[in-house]
């Protein structure tokens, strides 16, 4: 079998599964829901608006995994690899009435992060993550959430610069204090993204109000932490850092 019929037959068996199992797992007690669905699924933003424009969709009926439908729409836009179009089908429901609730990707949530436990949810999504925090962070969503750890979004390992723009831009704060773990109690943000190595984030922060005098539990500061800092490379990140810090 040539190359191309090889690849040609590959792609088959891919469709087949991927079809196979959304016919396995989608499913709403609705048809209008499952067909809404499957046009979520196909990125097909003509068909989820004429769906929507039908009219009587129940909002808060939840697939057997227990998410909305608006929650199917924003894991389909989470996936990794989802073009800018996936976020479409999420921002139509919105704008329909569907409301991004905390508990619409999960029935049952407990605990003190359980009010904002969608914001939380949305750090760790694919290229399209930022774009579906956006909106729901227009919607009212909480930019100063903390996961179920207590650690402020901006202190998130998962953290990239595109959520770090839109959590700021919401009024998230960049002085938030950690809690999360008793050996960096009290730590800011920015202290937590030098911890884990990130200078650009780190950068950002300060350029948006971090305070690199404010000390942790253990009296530690971000100056300490950049002098401290073993990259193991060099990095010109870090240097600038430590330059724009006074930090020798």
């Amino acid at each position: 079998m040539g190359f191309l019929a090889k690849n040609y037959a590959k792609r088959v068996i891919e469709e087949r599964e991927r079809r196979a199992y959304w016919d396995a797992v989608v499913i709403f007690p609705d048809p209008r829901l499952v067909r809404l669905a499957a046009a979520i699924d196909a990125l097909d933003t003509a068909q989820v608006r004429a769906i929507i424009a039908e009219g009587g969709l129940d909002f808060a009926a939840r697939h057997h995994t227990g998410v909305t439908i608006l929650g199917y729409a924003m894991n389909n836009a989470l996936l990794q690899g989802q073009p800018p179009v996936a976020v479409e089908p999420v921002r139509m429901l919105m704008e329909a009435g569907a409301v991004p609730s905390p508990d619409i990707l999960e029935a049952e949530a407990s605990g003190p992060w359980a009010a904002d436990r969608l914001v939380a949810q949305l750090m760790g999504g694919g290229e399209q993550g930022p774009a579906v925090l956006d909106l729901v962070l227009s919607a009212g969503g909480n930019a100063n959430a903390r996961d179920r750890d207590g650690r402020p979004l901006l202190a998130s390992s998962y953290l990239r610069l595109a959520t770090a723009e839109v959590l700021v831009r919401h009024g998230a704060d960049v002085n938030a204090r950690d809690s999360s773990r008793a050996d960096r109690q009290g730590y800011t943000p920015a202290m937590l993204q030098a911890l884990y190595g990130e200078w650009d984030l780190v950068a950002f922060l300060l350029d948006h109000g971090a305070d690199p005098g404010i000390t942790g539990a253990d009296g530690a500061t971000l100056r300490d932490l950049l002098h401290a800092a073993s990259p193991g490379a060099p990095d010109e990140r870090l240097t600038r850092l430590r330059e724009r810090l006074g930090v020798r």
